[in-house]
């Protein structure tokens, strides 16, 4: 699975100053999250990752690729490799959180 077929679920939340996103996922793979050049400028630049609850260490998993905006890629393997989480079920949950 790839792209969209391994997402199962997605949310997006915004209060105040704070976005949080929780992307549930079937396979462990990279994650790419487009944020365009506007959003990426308000947005704290290190969010903080977590899968299934369990903070992951941010210079394990993000890269930042130039564009017209900002792809963070986050590593979803690495993440579970990272957490030493069992799988529990057969998604995930990967909570980005920029506050």
């Amino acid at each position: 699975m790839s792209g969209p077929a391994a997402t199962v679920s997605w949310s997006l939340e915004a209060t105040g100053n704070d976005v949080k996103l929780m992307v549930e996922l079937k396979a462990l793979g990279v994650l790419g999250i487009w944020l365009s050049k506007e959003t990426a400028m308000v947005l704290p630049p290190k969010p903080k990752v977590s899968l299934d609850s369990r903070v992951v260490r941010q210079e394990v998993l993000l890269k930042d690729v130039e564009t017209d905006g900002k792809v963070l890629e986050i590593d979803g393997l690495s993440m579970w490799n990272e957490t030493q989480n069992p799988m529990q079920s057969r998604t995930v949950h990967v909570t980005v959180a920029w506050d």
